[in-house]
């Protein structure tokens, strides 16, 4: 990512940013970037003609109940699929209890064969 230094910085409007910035929950990198990529996108706006612009428009209600049904369509979908994984997995102290048991038979046979028993 390309870095950018600024020299001769006015230190009152250091400050300024340093304020502004802790106020935002930023660092002042971060907010340098959000106030450069603002003032950019508001002046690429701004010199646009009115029909280059993005007109505001407010979503119908069938709009709106058919974005939401979808919603709801892919949740159920979600909540249907996290069903089916739950039911085909064990508790987990079953598959604690099988993994010691593993664990064991392994210890045991590897105790064996440096016994010299195997």
């Amino acid at each position: 990512m390309p870095a950018l230094q600024v020299r001769e910085f006015p230190e009152d409007l250091y400050g300024e940013l340093r304020v502004f910035a802790a106020r935002n929950h930023r660092s002042i990198a971060q907010q340098v970037v959000a106030s450069v990529e603002q003032v950019i996108h508001e002046c690429d706006q701004a010199q646009r003609t009115p029909e280059q612009r993005r007109p505001f428009t407010v979503e119908s209600l069938a709009e709106r109940e058919a974005r939401n049904t979808k919603r709801e369509e892919i949740l159920r979908r979600a909540r249907e699929r996290q069903s089916k994984l739950r039911s085909g997995i064990p508790e987990p102290s079953i598959m604690l209890a099988k993994a010691r048991a593993e664990r064991d038979v392994r210890f045991d046979e590897l105790a064996a064969a440096v016994a010299g028993e195997k």
